[in-house]
């Protein structure tokens, strides 16, 4: 998810842009015929993805992090939440809502919008709080708010990011980062996707602009000729504000006009949202999908066999909202922020044979009780 400047971010934020790579149509072409390591079973699919694949269907019990912090959660503190548009941001929000009030806090929410004078009027009003945190969510490009992060920098509030490409500065942490939750997602759907077919076209869906979505990308193109060297990677960027609004048409136009294409991996399983209709409307037929995140409606599409979708790769997103709070408190307590980083986070396939029915659905089903036994809650 590496940046290229605010004004292509801009223009790709803009325009619906299709990225190919196959000679002849456009598309991009991930096709590796020197693939290693690649084995298949009878039926043509990698018997090693299958395995990877089943090991990932079993839902996790530990939320990774297991040092208590020192002296606990100081209390009183107030946090502002930029809450990007998409679906996924609301969610984590509600779940930072329930983190917060958990060790006694507050917050507020601020939207934060999708252009860069949107995005930087949000952080002017974070700041114009005067919060002991700020968390940043949506991915975007740091330029659009760079003097803003530098005014928390300075004024000592730590802020702590969701869905940026890297770790490090200006971020006292990223949680969900590109760098190692985009990367693994956008492998486990290429291991998915080898496990069930044996070659053909397969669309990846981006959405310029947001740094975990652009490293799923990269991750899936660089994996899936791996492990299926006769699959072919197309790419459809979709802009950030089509989500929940016209996304949906646009990845049904697509695939009624490529109908080779036999299998679809969604960067956010948001994209889903009225494909199904868009689908129908075109008289175009949905195709398998996997997506990325477990948002209530894109489970429930899965659960209903809808839109093609069959699977999900769990994002942090419910936890996430913890492990914020749990940053900031060992940063307030002067502690090592390492507890927190991706590298603890678990791991998990969500499909309709194994989708509990809890609503939202966390990665770790008794997740506050871990939590609560870091921070001192009783």
């Amino acid at each position: 998810m590496k940046h290229n400047g605010m004004a292509k971010l801009t223009s790709a934020i803009g325009a619906v842009t299709l990225v190919c790579f196959l000679a002849g149509c456009g598309s991009s072409s991930s096709t590796g015929s020197n693939s290693t390591g690649s084995k298949s079973t009878g039926s043509g699919v990698n018997s090693e993805a299958a395995a990877a694949v089943n090991a990932l269907l079993t839902r996790p019990t530990s939320i990774g992090i297991t040092e208590p912090i020192k002296g606990g959660v100081p209390k009183g503190k107030r946090i502002a939440y930029l809450q990007c548009g998409v679906p996924d941001c609301a969610l984590i929000g509600d779940s930072m809502q329930k983190a917060t009030s958990q060790v006694g806090w507050s917050m507020t929410r601020i939207p934060t919008g999708t252009s860069p004078e949107n995005v930087a009027a949000a952080w002017q009003e974070a700041l114009r709080q005067q919060p002991d945190g700020i968390v940043m969510t949506g991915g975007y490009p740091v330029a659009y708010y760079r003097s803003e992060i530098a005014q928390a920098t300075a004024k000592h509030i730590p802020v702590i990011a969701m869905a940026q490409s890297d770790q490090g500065k200006p971020f006292d942490l990223v949680i969900g980062s590109g760098t190692v939750q985009g990367t693994m997602a956008g492998k486990i759907a290429a291991e998915w996707i080898a496990s069930k077919i044996s070659g053909g076209n397969v669309l990846a869906v981006n959405i310029p602009g947001i740094g975990a979505v652009e490293s799923e990308i990269s991750s899936f193109q660089s994996e899936l000729p791996k492990l299926c060297p006769s699959c072919t990677v197309q790419v459809l960027s979709v802009p950030v504000s089509s989500i929940g609004t016209n996304a949906s048409t646009l990845i049904a136009n697509y695939l009624l006009g490529h109908q080779s294409t036999k299998y679809m991996y969604l960067t956010t399983i948001d994209l889903a949202s009225g494909l199904q209709s868009a689908m129908a409307a075109n008289g175009g037929k949905a195709v398998p999908t996997i997506g990325a995140v477990q948002s209530n409606g894109g489970l429930d599409e899965i659960k209903n066999h809808q839109a093609g979708l069959e699977a999900t790769v769990s994002w942090v997103d419910i936890e996430a909202a913890f492990r914020a709070v749990d940053g900031f408190a060992r940063y307030m307590r002067g502690q090592s922020l390492a507890p927190d980083m991706d590298s603890t986070l678990p791991q998990w396939l969500i499909t309709a044979a194994n989708m509990p029915p809890e609503r939202p659905l966390p990665v770790v089903a008794n997740y506050i009780q871990q939590f609560d036994s870091l921070w001192g809650v009783k």
